[in-house]
């Protein structure tokens, strides 16, 4: 049962309060970012060192802030979306992040405009060493960088740019209808979190009926959906153009600084193991004694009864094992997370 946020016990919440203790503090760092978006003593002046590490420092004080404003206000909304003053705040971080942006537009294209030889000895040069890899990008990304009016333009567009996944968020944690079964005289109301439940339990007439009921309730909201997708496609594809690059793939590849071939590599391996994929559901078929293979079959376990359940605590331990090769820091930090609360546990509303 999806339960209310006020109902959940305080050591499986989040502790947000460790970024900032109240909106106090967090009005103090955003005053302090929007009394500073000012960078006309830098701008036409990066050919000096002195005056390009301090900018390049100055910018840096001023994202780390952002940074823990984005990070708050994200997950105060992720408690409960349907709260406006919490998606307001996002909002308003968001506002504040485009206006960060454009004031800074002028950054990359005037350290683009340096010479190969220039960006190269600033990648050697030790004094900005924090900064390597922005020089190693801003060479490897030169031919995509525009110029200052037309950066300042896409700045400024940055927050139109990320409204769709704002958009599905709300139609997929608010405006859902999770939609109610009964079964075997019980109750379920099918949040994300119990439909997964229900597609792993033995009884194939309850994963039937939460699959059609559960789909059921996206078709309703079918139309919005896709006209938001299609709007999320023409806005990567507007900015790859602008960019100059030949598709909205090599464009988000670059930015993962992974190689087109890595993707292609994964369709085409993926294409070439259908036919074992296809043995494999055939074999599922016959062991679970099916006629027809339905999408509601595809998680249930092939070995009956066994069950995986386990109190959180326990489980937490158990990946914590398993990712023990990763070495003692990497375990360090898993502890951490858990014992320091990074991790909000439970589904709530919203």
């Amino acid at each position: 049962m999806i339960k209310k946020r006020s109902e959940v016990n305080q050591k499986y919440k989040w502790k947000i309060e460790d970024i900032y203790e109240n909106l106090e503090e967090l009005e103090k760092d955003y005053n302090f970012v929007k009394n500073n978006l000012d960078f006309s003593k830098y701008q036409g002046k990066l050919s000096n060192d002195t005056i390009l590490l301090e900018c390049l420092r100055f910018i840096d004080e001023l994202s780390l802030k952002i940074g823990f404003m984005e990070v708050y206000a994200m997950m105060k909304k992720d408690e409960d979306s349907s709260v406006s003053s919490s998606v307001s705040l996002k909002y308003k971080i968001e506002t504040l992040c485009s206006e960060f942006s454009t004031a800074i537009a002028f950054f990359v294209p005037e350290v683009t405009a340096f010479s190969e030889e220039k960006l190269n000895e600033l990648i050697d040069n030790p004094k900005f060493a924090d900064y390597n890899r922005t020089f190693i990008s801003i060479l490897k990304d030169k031919p995509h960088i525009l110029s200052e009016e037309s950066e300042k333009i896409l700045a400024m567009g940055s927050n139109v740019f990320r409204s769709f996944r704002g958009i599905f968020d709300m139609i997929d944690n608010v405006d859902f209808p999770f939609p109610n079964i009964l079964h075997n005289g019980e109750k379920i109301t099918l949040s994300h979190g119990a439909y997964s439940v229900c597609l792993h339990d033995q009884d194939r007439l309850l994963r039937k009926k939460a699959f059609k009921k559960y789909y059921s309730a996206y078709e309703k909201s079918l139309n919005v959906i896709t006209a938001n997708y299609i709007a999320s496609v023409n806005k990567d594809v507007f900015i790859s153009k602008a960019r100059k690059y030949s598709s909205a793939l090599d464009r988000a590849m670059s930015g993962e600084e992974v190689s087109k071939k890595v993707y292609d590599n994964l369709l085409k391996y993926t294409e070439n193991s259908l036919k074992t994929l296809h043995e494999y559901v055939a074999e599922r078929k016959k062991i679970l004694g099916l006629n027809q293979m339905h999408m509601y079959d595809m998680y249930v376990s092939l070995v009956g009864e066994y069950k995986i359940e386990k109190p959180y605590e326990q489980a937490y331990e158990m990946v914590k094992k398993g990712l023990s090769v990763l070495g003692e820091e990497y375990q360090s930090i898993l502890q951490s997370a858990c014992v320091n609360g990074w991790i909000d546990v439970e589904e709530t509303y919203g």
